[in-house]
């Protein structure tokens, strides 16, 4: 898949532990990461504060998850632009939230996917065992073995 990603306002890809976590500041052999794709359009701003609660409660359930030292969490706000960040640690997770603009998803879903693939193959290059799970539709859901298999290979 070709990715042109001169579209995208995204800091950090030409020096990778600029935006991310440094391999050294990493104090697990196992990393998991997440990545959080923020709809900050128009059409959320009816949603405002519940956005903000959610997004604080999201922060202090890492943190106090037992695996909270293996989290890495990258968020890409998306509206008229998209601003993708790098992995940090939850600690340092961005709970602001502010809608307006029209809405770019599919842009960030894309911009997200290649900043995780690059991030999960520096890292797996530095010797750390990486977990990331790109879900291709909603929860609640039995994957196809097709499904489960594109999955394995991303």
């Amino acid at each position: 898949m070709e990715y042109d990603m001169t579209v995208f306002e995204i800091d950090g890809l030409d020096e990778i532990e600029i935006e991310n976590t440094s391999v050294e500041e990493i104090d697990s052999e196992n990393i998991n990461l997440i990545f959080l794709g923020i709809d900050k359009s128009g059409s959320m701003s009816v949603f405002q504060q519940d956005m903000k609660h959610s997004l604080t409660e999201f922060q202090h359930a890492l943190a106090s998850a037992k695996e909270a030292d293996e989290i890495l969490v990258a968020r890409a706000d998306f509206e008229d632009t998209i601003t993708i960040g790098g992995y940090k640690r939850i600690s340092e997770f961005d709970t602001a939230f502010q809608a307006g603009g029209c809405t770019a998803m599919y842009d960030a879903i894309t911009g997200g996917t290649a900043k995780l693939r690059e991030y999960r193959k520096f890292l797996k290059a530095q010797g750390v065992r990486v977990m990331a799970l790109l879900r291709p539709r909603e929860g609640g859901v039995c994957y196809s073995d097709t499904e489960f298999e594109t999955m394995e290979r991303d």
